[in-house]
């Protein structure tokens, strides 16, 4: 098994962008990161190429996260969240990213308003 440090890149950038990579990855390298999260707020304006380069450039591999809209819990209509899900996948494969983690399930925050469930013996 290979060990990987991995950083979340809004950890020292609150949006990912390309252009700002070059400078800031470096130093993360250095200290042996080799995996960088970035989040996929929105695939529509996600710089992929950009993406793909600078993680390239820097030696470090993408994983791309996510959490559906708010408008899409668990009630949506299933095929607008399929649709958002397969723009979803496919900006993360064009970023150079062949995972794709978090919450591709649900919303952050939405909980159902039901206790805690006790799951113990």
């Amino acid at each position: 098994m290979v060990a990987c440090l991995g950083l979340n890149s809004p950890a020292f950038m609150p949006l990912w962008r390309p252009e700002d990579a070059d400078g800031l990855l470096p130093p993360a390298t250095i200290h042996g990161v080799s995996m960088i999260e970035v989040p996929l707020l929105n695939p529509r304006s996600f710089d992929s190429l950009g993406i793909r380069r600078a993680a390239e450039h820097n030696g470090v591999v993408v994983v791309c996260s996510l959490s559906l809209p708010e408008t899409m819990g668990h009630t949506a209509n299933t095929s607008d969240v399929m649709a958002f899900l397969d723009a979803e996948l496919q900006a993360s494969l064009e970023g150079g990213s062949n995972r794709l983690s978090s919450v591709s399930y649900g919303t952050i925050g939405k909980v159902s308003g039901q206790p805690p469930n006790d799951f113990g013996p």
